[in-house]
């Protein structure tokens, strides 16, 4: 393996719409930390991709009055305009994850 990647900051903006956890939707920022490395694989070798995930409580929790119910489309162009009011912009594409959505997001 080359050398690792050098530690940066990362972040995720989770966007809940699951009923179970509230009947808003609920949109957070995460700064993330490295907690290992993907393996290749075709060969199983470990590379330099981290694998990343959130540390701590949200650096920022954005309001919304969306509701939970509403369609994806619409609720996701929501979610981003709320990320460019307060200074973020999204990197890359919403994945699906079972309380909703989550996206790179780095700061405008």
């Amino acid at each position: 393996m080359t050398g690792m990647a050098a530690k940066q900051q990362h972040f995720t903006a989770w966007f809940t719409n699951d009923l179970s956890v509230s009947d808003q939707c609920i949109l957070d920022i995460f700064e993330d930390e490295i907690v290992g490395y993907r393996a290749d694989e075709s060969s199983g070798f470990t590379t330099d991709e981290p694998v990343w995930a959130a540390k701590g409580r949200p650096v920022l929790s954005l309001p919304t009055a969306m509701d939970a119910n509403s369609g994806a489309p619409d609720i996701l162009r929501k979610a981003e305009r709320l990320l460019r009011d307060a200074g973020w912009e999204t990197v890359g594409n919403w994945s699906d994850n079972p309380s909703g959505y989550t996206v790179e997001v780095e700061r405008v």
